[in-house]
This record gives structure tokens, C-alpha cells and sequence, in this order.
């Protein structure tokens, strides 16, 4: 097949005849010629009405034609409807459309609505590290951000052309959609592709005048990026195996691709947003794309703020538990005033999430330390990549410490719960059984707001030693989860980190109680009386979990969120919120403060002894 056998006029292209003459009508322009060949007429009236072959046409008529933008070339039919649709839909952006901007926030409302679950998703499964999009760098006008390094524009290219990892998938391997690195300049721009001929990188540059760069009509904040990756289509193969489907099949990959490319951009270090909006046919002058290739969009990419990389290095320790791997991850930061170095530690079943909740924890405790305001204890304090699940994280861990001390101080017994059949909780069962130790569930819910919450008491029947976690969520799996997330972390620690008994045989501890694992560690031995710590695990039951659904709306109301994002170490990846609450019950530790007993006494009553339980063992 040649390159171009069949040509149709442009979209919007009108012919009519008087004799002779031939008038063109387009949006750009009316022309009328005078044609005195008839067969030259008949084709070209010919061709209102269906494409006609390209050896039809003679040399000198298609030169003009083209030369006026009537009419478009193309490789077959089908491929000529895919151009003809993409030149339909290259209208200028908004041309025509009449909206305010309240007709544009309600079209996001009804979209948000329409796509994306109420509120934060809890309990959803946690994303792998490559698939959590950091926010695409914000608009700006002006002035000109930095462009990215070329050694590093090349190093993306060569990923998305890596031939073993094909980051997208292809309908029918055809691949239509090709990459173009673009590194404008105010009076040139040089551009890099793949040149399948000699399997290398290619670079080209050409100058280009103010005229031309205005043509393009980019988006402001686009004109203003330096770095920029243009996906365009070869529409010819796919459009001859699938036809005019040939074109939707071109388009799904552009988002495919340009998904992959911000991926991959971020993993690099590097800010990504994508563009829409430009005039097409400047743009496919600009690029110096053949004639039946089409521009798909734009990847505008910036360096990321050197501020950004808080991460100084990682570990990661696995085990691998009656078929499950359990990972703990240790996230460092850098040594900051007096050699300290704070540190952020995760775990989770998958590689990744471990990670990436090292990392959250780091954010979180770098937030505390740098905050402006004495912020105290990490106490209602989340890190998340989206605020909503921060605050939501925030608000929940705010709730369950309240429940936490409401059981401890209270010394009410709560009641059991079944253990749930999920990998995560046969996997801290194992390792309780192989530590010899003992492993229970209790619903600690406050039932004032009626939202789950749940501890994990590891204890043994020959002493009262007891390692403990918690967890709330809007569901009761979904708050015993993430309180065995956290006993699983305490277990792996001291049993696989380092390599000791999950309870000390005596107390570790020769002074007061004054640091937050010093309380930790003044019930994890095995000289604690039993009558201490029994009432946690001698309650009613067990019962099953309870699945039923609880809103966070009485529990919002007594909590006020405090977005920290900017006080932390990565706005624009880690987004950082505080909770606080005038109703709930706080946490104090080395020795209950004046307000802490005030909280005690207002909310729990006068009866309680504080002092005769103190301390906690919440760590």
C-alpha cells in the first residue's frame, strides 16, 4: 500500500459548480477557479461525494488543494475518516460553546458525583507506589519554569520505548501512538524521537519565529513549560486492520500513553500535567509530522522542587508467614540539628504498601517536628496523598485513642471478638502460636458515636505482659485490620528485628515512665500482675464482626481538622492533617498533665482513680 492512494476534501469543505467553475467554500476561506477540463471537474465534484484515488487527481490540482488546506490525504479510506474525525474535533477549544462559570462548576459536581464514591474510600486496597499520581503541577502564567535536564529526557524516552517492559497495552501490538521530547527555547525549539531506521534517538533543531509560536495557541501554562512530550498518531495501520474503529483504538492509547509517560516522569523526579488545547494543524507543522499523522496531546514537565526529596534511604525486611509475606519498612530521613535523624516505619503484606506508609510516617513525624506550633504528640496527626483520607485518617486515629483510653481507665471489660479469616489476621495468629503467646480481639467502640473500634491484646495466661494495638474505621473488619496491621508491626519487631521474646523476662525499665515506648515497654514483661491488665481479655464472647457501615457525621462534629500539608516536608505529594477534639479524651505520656485529668474527669467522671492506672499501655 502506498503511503497516501486516496484523497477526500477537509471537514467543512463545500463545492458547488457554475460551468466551469468550481467554488470552494471552507471556514478559512471562499476560493472559485476555473477548471476547463472536465474530467479534472468530474473528479473533483466527484469527491463531495466519496474519497477518489490519488492517481485521479492531477499533480499540479492536489499541490493547490493542498496548498489551501481543502483537502487531506490518506493511506485508505478508513484512514481518511480518522483523519477526517480528528479534524472535526480540532475546532478551537471552547469555539462556539456559550457557558458561565457556574455552568462549569456544576459540570465538575455532576462529574465527581457521577464517578467517585461520597466522602474518603476507606478501606479500599492500597495502591503500589508507581500508581499514586502525585497532583499535576498547578497552572501559572509566566514566568518560564526551568526546562528538565536532557540527559533525563532521554532516559524517559528510552523507558517508554523499552521494548521488554511495554508499559500499555496495544490493540492488535500496533502501537499507532509515537513520542516527541520537545525543548522550546524563545527563538528555537529541538526535538528528539525514535528513528525505527537506525533503532537511536534523534535530534533535530529548528528556529522558530514569534508568529509560529503563537500559532500554536498552547495553553498558557503549556507556552511556559520548556519540556514538553507531544503524543501523536500514526493513523494509517491501525486505521486499515479495525477500519474507522481504527481511530478510537488510536485515541485509547494516547491515554494510555500519556498515563504511562506521567508515571514514569513522576518516578523520575519530574512534575507532569497534561494539555489539550491547541490549534492541530500548527501543531503537526511544528512537530514536522507526516501528512495522515495526527497530534494526540501534550505532556508539560518541569523539575521537582529540590525541597521535595525528604527521603534519604529505605529498608526493607520481609517474612513470609503460612504462605503470606509480611514486609517492615524504615523510611530515613536526613540528620537534622543534633545528629538526629527521624524516621518513618511501615507495614503491610505487599512491598509497596509497607513502603509507602514508611514514607507517610515520615511526612507525618517531619511535619510535627518542623510545625510552627507546638504540636506536642503525633496524636490525631495523618499523613496521606490526598487530604480527604488524611483528615479522615486523622479524625479515626483521634477517635481510637479516645476509645483507648475510655477501656484502660474505665477498666470496664470490653467485649470479644471472633478473629477474622483474612491473611493479614492468620499470619499474626502464626505468629503468636510460634512466640507462645496469645492473641485477642475486643470491640472498644465508644458507643456515644457510634463508629467500630478495635484493640488487639497479645498476652499470655501465665502473667499479665500485654503488647496492644488499635484501630477504628467506619466498619468493624475494616478497624480490626488495621489494628492487626499494627500488633503484626510490634510482632515483627521484636521477634524478627531483634530476635528477642515478644515478652521481656523482667521489667526493662530502672526509672519513671517519661518517653512514649517507655510505656510500651512497662507492660511488655513478664513481672506485670495479672490483675492489671486481665479485664482486657476477660470479656463477653467472642462475637462475630459486625459488617454494617457507620458515618463519621457525629464524630466529625467533635473534632475540628487541621490541614499541616505546608508545615510538611512535600505539599504537593503528602498531604498532612491534625485533629483535635474538646470531647474527646487525649493522650499523655511520662505523667498525666492538668488538662489530661481535667479530660478524664469531665468525660469519664469523677470515679476514676488516674493515678492507680497510670500508666497506659499505649505507646
Amino acid at each position: 500500500m502506498k503511503q497516501h492512494d486516496v484523497v477526500g476534501y477537509a471537514p467543512g469543505v463545500l463545492v458547488t459548480a457554475d460551468g466551469e467553475r468550481l467554488t470552494f467554500e471552507a471556514r478559512h476561506l471562499r476560493l472559485r477557479a476555473h477548471i476547463s477540463d472536465r474530467r479534472t471537474r468530474t473528479c473533483l465534484l466527484d469527491m463531495a461525494e466519496r474519497p477518489v484515488p490519488r492517481d485521479d487527481v492531477a499533480v499540479t490540482t492536489l499541490a493547490f488543494l493542498l496548498r489551501h488546506g481543502l483537502v487531506t490525504t490518506a493511506a485508505h479510506p478508513p484512514h481518511l475518516q480518522g483523519l477526517r474525525a480528528h479534524a472535526e474535533a480540532s475546532m478551537p477549544l471552547n469555539q462556539g460553546l456559550a457557558y458561565t462559570p457556574q455552568d462549569l462548576a456544576e459540570y465538575v459536581r455532576r462529574a465527581r458525583l457521577a464517578r467517585f464514591l461520597p466522602g474518603t474510600a476507606s478501606g479500599t486496597s492500597d495502591l503500589p507506589l508507581a500508581l499514586r499520581r502525585r497532583p499535576s503541577f498547578a497552572p501559572f502564567d509566566g514566568p518560564r519554569a526551568a526546562p528538565v535536564d536532557e540527559a533525563a529526557v532521554l532516559a524517559v524516552m528510552r523507558t517508554l520505548h523499552d521494548p521488554e517492559t511495554r508499559l500499555y497495552p496495544s490493540a492488535g501490538a500496533l502501537y499507532p501512538v509515537r513520542l516527541i521530547a520537545e525543548q522550546a527555547e524563545p527563538d528555537r525549539s529541538s526535538f528528539t524521537r525514535f528513528d525505527p531506521s537506525s533503532g537511536t534517538f534523534r535530534t533535530r533543531s529548528r528556529a522558530r519565529s514569534t508568529e509560529e509560536r503563537d500559532a500554536l495557541k498552547l495553553d498558557p501554562t503549556l507556552s511556559a513549560v520548556p519540556t514538553r512530550f507531544w503524543l501523536v498518531a500514526d493513523l494509517r495501520d491501525v486505521t486499515a486492520k479495525y477500519g474507522p474503529r481504527g481511530y478510537r483504538y488510536a485515541l485509547i492509547e494516547g491515554g494510555h500513553t500519556g498515563q504511562a509517560l506521567i508515571q514514569v516522569l513522576q518516578h523520575a523526579g519530574i512534575d507532569a500535567r497534561p494539555f489539550g488545547g491547541f490549534d492541530d494543524a500548527e501543531v503537526t507543522r511544528h512537530l514536522g509530522l507526516p501528512e495522515g499523522w495526527a497530534p494526540v496531546c501534550a505532556v508539560g514537565a518541569i523539575p521537582r522542587p529540590g525541597t521535595a526529596d525528604f527521603l534519604e534511604a529505605e529498608e526493607l525486611r520481609s517474612i513470609l508467614v503460612n504462605g503470606t509475606p509480611l514486609y517492615y519498612a524504615t523510611a530515613f530521613g536526613a540528620k537534622v540539628k543534633g545528629n538526629v535523624r527521624e524516621c518513618g516505619f511501615g507495614f503491610d503484606t505487599t512491598a509497596d504498601a509497607a513502603r509507602l506508609r514508611a514514607r507517610g510516617e515520615l511526612a507525618e513525624r517531619l511535619a510535627l517536628v518542623r510545625s510552627r506550633d507546638v504540636l506536642g504528640n503525633s496524636n490525631g496527626m495523618a499523613a496521606h496523598t490526598r487530604f480527604d483520607a488524611a483528615a479522615e485518617a486523622a479524625v479515626l486515629e483521634l477517635y481510637e485513642r479516645h476509645c483507648y483510653m475510655r477501656t484502660w481507665f474505665t477498666a470496664v471489660s470490653p467485649a470479644r471478638l471472633t478473629l477474622p479469616d483474612t491473611p493479614l489476621a492468620r499470619s499474626v495468629r502464626s505468629l503468636c502460636r510460634a512466640a507462645g503467646v496469645r492473641l485477642t480481639l475486643v470491640d472498644i467502640a465508644d458507643p456515644a458515636y457510634g463508629v467500630a473500634a478495635v484493640m488487639v491484646v497479645v498476652h499470655s495466661d501465665a502473667h499479665g505482659g500485654v503488647v496492644t494495638s488499635s484501630g477504628a474505621g467506619t466498619e468493624e473488619p475494616v478497624a480490626a485490620e488495621r489494628a492487626l496491621r499494627e500488633i503484626a508491626k510490634a510482632l515483627f519487631y521484636r521477634r524478627v528485628l531483634l530476635k528477642a521474646p515478644v515478652f521481656a523476662p523482667a521489667d526493662p525499665l530502672s526509672a519513671p515512665v517519661t518517653e512514649p515506648w517507655e510505656h510500651e515497654a512497662y507492660f511488655a514483661h513478664e513481672d506485670v500482675p495479672v490483675g492489671l491488665t486481665r479485664f482486657l481479655t476477660d470479656g463477653a464472647g467472642p462475637r462475630d464482626l459486625a459488617a454494617a457501615s457507620a458515618p463519621l457525621a457525629g464524630l466529625n462534629r467533635a473534632v475540628t481538622v487541621r490541614d499541616l500539608s505546608e508545615q510538611g516536608p512535600d505539599e504537593a505529594a503528602w498531604k498532612i492533617a491534625r485533629a483535635t477534639s474538646e470531647e474527646l479524651l487525649t493522650v499523655d505520656f511520662g505523667s498525666p498533665s492538668l488538662a489530661f485529668r481535667e479530660r478524664i474527669r469531665t468525660t469519664l467522671g469523677d470515679g476514676i482513680d488516674i493515678d492507680a492506672r497510670w500508666p497506659h499501655p499505649l505507646g
